[in-house]
């Protein structure tokens, strides 16, 4: 059993277990390691990369304004652009 630190997201009913690279998003983390979320321009502009944040949120820089503006109240509900949210731990 791996015992180390990984997020733990939601996206389309399918979770994906990702190991934490500091200063990269989330999405980069999750295509390095092979992980299938789905996007679409890599940069959470389009919405596509919305994935809810199961474990791990503590782990992530605060939501930039256009996260803000794309997820709206879905913010409060643990909703976040994998393409945006920087990983601040290891």
């Amino acid at each position: 059993m791996n015992d180390k630190f990984q997020f733990e997201v939601l996206q389309n009913n399918k979770y994906f277990f990702i190991e934490p690279k500091k200063g990269t998003t989330l999405l980069e983390a999750a295509i390095n390691q092979g992980q299938l979320l789905e996007y679409k321009c890599k940069k959470g502009t389009c919405g596509k990369c919305t994935i809810k944040v199961e474990k791990g949120s503590e782990c992530l820089e605060k939501p930039t304004t256009q996260e803000q503006k794309k997820l709206g109240a879905n913010l409060n509900s643990d909703y976040r652009l994998a393409g945006q949210s920087i990983i601040t731990c290891d």
